[in-house]
């Protein structure tokens, strides 16, 4: 049994500074305000997984994650998309840190005159907001936010220059929409989507500067659409309209996904008429001529699936597949009709699916691995084993994938790590970062270790990786076995922190850092805190030069 985190472990994950490091400066201050506003409420931990609601400009709910391998969190606002960590996360962070503390957890806020109701929840606003400003005002500043750079922008500081001198105008505009009519709200979101996309036309914003601006003003556009006094018909054709604007391509990423986000803004009855739209779209597209490109494919596919969504939703097969047979020539949709039939228990009609899938075009046999690993479902399922068995052996030996070796019997597993071990060269005494090997050799001991993580075998993962060089995520993989076998442990965290400061930039070196910390809080006794000293004498050893990375281990205390 895994002892639970002590209260300076869990506060060590919750510093500011280490919250910061996740969501960046700017997401950390605007989380910060928001958790000091009170708008954090409805928070439960249940055992590593921290939930809470926070209110912005939409409800929105916070999933921490809270263990020795740190902290992590998602959210589903725009900014975070289930995947980064963003100001709500930050605010729900906070609250716990003051609960764990023992301190008291800022209470909601009343619900001020400018407050609303959004999705029959009330959101609550600062109770003193600012004067409020002109629309024509506010669209000169959103103008001067969004400059159009005439010669491009491309290098990383000059992006994150850029977009974080905008952002304390989307801070601006959140704050005053209360004080604006949904109309002129919705202008103003719209003029300010305008601007920030023409210019990304010159700005080579990899790095996902733009993220905060741009989930802002999504949260915003939903928020006017939920105040605006329209019929649910009229909500549904205007969204029906920004969805499908351009042929739904130029526009897709201004907007949170339609109709799924705007759920609460057309109700059910709003929800009948955008689907009804589409349906009668949809009716009237010709069939698609097979071998037909991706701009084509695509815009049946935005059309499609929210009618397939709702009839999953209402287990509706023949409404499922009657939206398939129109482009029953293109495979992809055969195999997904596949799916939806053995999800039903309807196996003949998945074996006509699947006929159907045989016969679609497929110039290159791509996808050929999907139908077949549906045949050796129906197979077992008509207790085919032996041709069932064969087909998925050949499975594999297409595509080497983990979960293709899991279904293969135990007589072909044993064949697949007999070979993968046959390959591997005569193992060395010492592995560092700086190891390299051929190509064929890290991804055939990568495929041993995911193996033997798969089947429980951790000791046997940790001797591969000790003797050759395996890939950094497979090293994760398995320091996340080993939380609780430091001394096992520090030679692979070690692989990785070298391999984080070769990158010989920022990230690379906080990242270096982070490892280094999320190690030193396995530590339980001297001998393993002195095992660790001396791998960061040596590490500062070898990496002298690099003095912005020395500069980070001094201010973490790796001195």
């Amino acid at each position: 049994m895994i002892d639970p985190m002590t209260h300076d472990e869990e506060m060590s994950f919750l510093s500011d500074k280490h919250l910061a490091r996740l969501a960046g400066g700017g997401a950390f201050a605007r989380g910060e305000k928001y958790y000091r506003q009170g708008r954090v409420r409805d928070l439960d931990r249940t055992g590593s997984r921290i939930v809470a609601v926070v209110d912005g400009s939409q409800v929105y709910r916070a999933d921490l994650t809270l263990s020795r391998n740190g902290l992590d969190g998602v959210c589903i606002c725009p900014a975070s998309g289930g995947f980064d960590f963003c100001k709500h996360c930050v605010a729900a962070a906070l609250a716990y840190r003051a609960e764990l503390n023992g301190e008291p957890v800022e209470a909601p806020a009343e619900k001020s005159s400018s407050g609303k109701s959004v999705g029959g929840k009330a959101v609550a606003r600062e109770s003193t907001v600012e004067a409020a400003i002109a629309p024509a005002e506010l669209k000169k500043r959103i103008t001067a936010a969004f400059p159009f750079p005439r010669d491009g922008l491309f290098r990383y500081a000059q992006v994150s220059t850029y977009f974080s001198r905008a952002e304390p105008l989307m801070d601006l505009l959140e704050s005053q929409a209360p004080l604006l009519s949904p109309e002129q709200l919705l202008k103003l979101v719209d003029y300010a989507q305008t601007r920030l996309y023409r210019a990304l036309e010159t700005i080579d914003d990899s790095g996902g500067f733009r993220l905060h601006c741009e989930g802002t003003l999504k949260e915003l556009h939903i928020e006017a659409m939920q105040r605006l006094d329209w019929s649910a018909q009229h909500k549904a054709q205007y969204l029906h309209e920004l969805s499908f604007a351009h042929d739904g391509r130029e526009r897709e990423d201004w907007y949170a996904p339609i109709p799924e986000a705007y759920r609460e803004v057309l109700g059910d009855e709003g929800m009948a008429a955008f689907l009804a739209i589409l349906r009668q779209q949809w009716d009237a597209l010709p069939k698609p001529p097979a071998g037909s490109d991706w701009s084509l494919t695509f815009r049946f596919s935005r059309i499609r699936d929210p009618l397939l969504e709702d009839a999953r939703q209402r287990g509706d097969l023949e409404a499922v597949l009657s939206l398939y047979r129109k482009t029953a020539n293109q495979r992809m949709d055969c195999i997904h009709a596949v799916r939806d039939c053995i999800e039903h228990q309807a196996w003949d009609l998945a074996e006509h699916w699947l006929e159907l899938a045989d016969e679609a075009h497929s110039s290159t046999g791509r996808w050929q691995a999907d139908v077949d690993r549906l045949r050796v479902t129906l197979w077992e399922h008509q207790e085919k084993a032996d041709e069932a068995a064969e087909l998925q052996w050949r499975i594999y030996q297409q595509t080497r994938e983990l979960s293709d070796y899991q279904r293969l019997d135990s007589q072909y597993r044993q064949r697949v790590v007999d070979g993968l071990s046959a390959k591997l060269p005569e193992p060395q005494s010492t592995i560092s970062c700086s190891s390299r090997f051929p190509l064929n050799i890290c991804r055939e001991a990568t495929q041993l270790v995911e193996i033997h993580l798969a089947e429980g075998d951790t000791d046997a993962a940790l001797a591969i990786c000790r003797q050759w060089h395996t890939t950094p995520t497979t090293v994760r993989q398995l320091l996340a076995r080993l939380k609780d076998r430091p001394e096992d442990s520090l030679e692979l965290f070690l692989q990785l922190i070298r391999g984080e400061v070769e990158q010989a930039n920022d990230r690379g070196y906080r990242n270096a850092i982070g490892l280094l910390e999320r190690y030193r809080k396995t530590l339980k006794t001297s001998t393993q805190q002195e095992t660790l000293r001396h791998a960061i004498d040596e590490l500062r050893e070898v990496h002298q030069k690099k003095r912005k990375f020395i500069g980070y281990m001094d201010e973490a205390g790796f001195e």
